[in-house]
């Protein structure tokens, strides 16, 4: 029963805390991003979530095809 409870709290505690632990891009992520030429930006990249994120929320799946 310990266990289960201990893995319980965890799992609450990382879900809770990882949104709000995320930050926008930093300038590593943009350093990171210029050395491998990846062609979306950081905050093109952070957009895209936040999109995806409020699409599932809302439960719009054809959202996705727009």
């Amino acid at each position: 029963m310990g266990f289960v409870r201990y893995s319980f709290l965890i799992c609450f505690f990382a879900l809770l805390v990882s949104p709000v632990m995320a930050d926008e891009c930093s300038k590593e992520d943009k350093d990171y991003a210029d050395f491998w030429q990846i062609y979306d930006t950081p905050e093109d990249a952070y957009a895209f979530g936040l999109k995806i994120q409020s699409l599932v929320s809302n439960q719009d799946l054809s959202g996705f095809f727009r």
